[in-house]
């Protein structure tokens, strides 16, 4: 049988949690996960492992290919860690919050699927890879300035990533829409000031119009398993 690997960031929290718990009853001696990120992994499985790493500074990728099996036929590579912080005007962004920004959104993620790509040196190896996107990456908002600038330049690196390789790779972009998440709650705690439409995503969840993470995690799988 085929060997899959799944690499999913961001699975500590909200989305990220949903797949992962998605993820758990499918694994085995020919599918193994594995996690990228700086949290413990609440659940314990041989098929699961621990590429521990802080996104936010700088990380040395070539260790993730010592977790990755030998013998592997289909790489899935899950984008899904990010930060929608500062959420503030530009101009008022500090030099430090936008490295950060960069870092988490755009700069590892690249990284990360840059060293992961050498495995496509063996030409039966397929890679998949899945950004977790917004529609911030393709339209401006007010003081969301660096996320949408990072989200549309991992959007954009992914898309020449596929023209590259395309015999091999296949890339999609995936907006799970408004969740019931702690980015929900990072934006409705921001004044006008800060975000002139704060009070539209407080509306959603006084409304119950926020997704659960779970039923969107269950549509990106189906989607996933398509490509």
């Amino acid at each position: 049988m085929k060997m899959r690997v799944t690499i999913l960031s961001g699975y500590s929290r909200g989305l990220g949690a949903a797949m992962l718990e998605h993820l758990l009853p499918k694994l085995s001696a020919t599918h193994k996960l594995i996690c990228v990120g700086r949290a413990a992994v609440k659940f314990t499985d041989p098929n699961l492992s621990l590429f521990k790493c802080d996104l936010s500074s700088q990380v040395d990728w070539s260790g993730l290919l010592d977790a990755v099996p030998t013998k592997v036929d289909e790489l899935r590579v899950i984008l899904n860690a990010g930060t929608i912080e500062p959420i503030v005007k530009v101009g008022a962004i500090s030099p430090e919050a936008f490295t950060q920004s960069t870092m988490i959104n755009y700069i590892q993620p690249v990284l990360m699927v840059n060293q992961l790509v050498s495995l496509l040196e063996e030409p039966d190896v397929s890679m998949k890879v899945v950004n977790i996107s917004t529609g911030a990456a393709s339209r401006p908002i007010a003081g969301w300035g660096a996320y949408c600038a990072t989200k549309c330049a991992v959007k954009m690196h992914l898309e020449v990533l596929k023209q590259e390789y395309d015999e091999q790779v296949s890339v999609a972009h995936l907006d799970p829409g408004v969740m019931d998440t702690g980015m929900q709650e990072t934006i409705r705690s921001k004044s006008v000031e800060e975000f002139p439409d704060a009070a539209y995503f407080a509306e959603l969840k006084e409304s119950g119009k926020l997704r659960s993470p779970s039923s969107v995690a269950r549509e990106i799988f189906d989607e996933v398993d398509e490509l």
